[in-house]
């Protein structure tokens, strides 16, 4: 397993994505954010074709932090059932890697 993930996500706004984003690197939890704003999803959902523009994020952290990450994503994300991936990233820069830990709750 891979100490370093990617958190992906999908908000119904930048707004929304920038409220958790802020909220998450003000408890160090993430050490960033991008933001990817007008994608399209298209989703079944209680049996029906869905189609919505949403914002696509992605949270650079630690393995270690996934749980507190995933619940404080589902607490405050207006979404029913939230959209939340662990891509564990598998080689990175050791610089950036460093990074990471030196922004992070847990590099402290």
């Amino acid at each position: 397993m891979s100490e370093y993930i990617l958190v992906h996500l999908t908000t119904s706004s930048e707004v929304e994505a920038k409220k958790i984003i802020r909220f998450l690197l003000d408890k160090k939890l993430i050490a960033c954010a991008t933001i990817i704003p007008n994608v399209t999803s298209l989703y079944l959902w209680k049996g029906e074709i869905e189609e919505e523009t949403e914002v696509e994020v992605q949270l650079k952290t630690k393995d270690i932090l996934f749980d507190k990450v995933r619940s404080l994503i589902e607490k405050h994300h207006s979404y029913q059932t939230p959209q939340i991936l662990k891509i564990p990233i598998s080689s990175a820069n050791k610089a950036y890697l460093k990074w990471i830990d030196d922004s992070l709750l847990v590099g402290l």
